[in-house]
């Protein structure tokens, strides 16, 4: 978002955060744990293994999630943890929508924040600028 107020960037700060930190803390940090410690099977709704299907969800509750807070590599860490809630509500949270509410609650500004960007008050935001000129792409 390149034109914002000070209240929209302050309520995309705020939408980062807490859907960040509350994915990370509630949802990704037991599975690293999990990961981290003798796992002994999860679900594999992609066919891909269940080792890959918890490496996968790590990489997407938490390392994602834990980005999206700082706001880096926004757009990318926010496209991880949609498709990652996409697979939990759609292949793995069976077909009542009761059971894909947590899910789509994490789905939705995941989406948001790949459409909009983290906003003024973030890492990529001030790194972007130096890239862009250390690479000759200008402002």
């Amino acid at each position: 978002m390149s034109e914002s107020g000070p209240l929209t960037s302050f309520a995309l700060f705020l939408l980062r955060a807490g859907v960040g930190f509350n994915m990370a803390y509630l949802h990704g940090w037991g599975k690293l744990q999990t990961w981290l410690g003798e796992p002994q099977g999860f679900a594999d709704p992609l066919g891909i293994g269940w080792k890959n299907s918890l490496i996968g969800a790590v990489s997407g509750e938490f390392l994602c999630a834990i980005l999206i807070v700082l706001g880096l590599a926004t757009r990318v860490a926010s496209a991880g943890l949609a498709f990652t809630m996409g697979v939990a509500a759609f292949m793995v949270n069976g077909p009542a929508l009761k059971n894909k509410e947590l899910a789509l609650a994490y789905f939705i500004p995941a989406v948001f924040l790949v459409l909009t960007g983290p906003g003024p008050y973030s890492l990529d935001a001030r790194i972007a600028p130096r890239l862009r000129s250390l690479f000759g792409r200008g402002n």
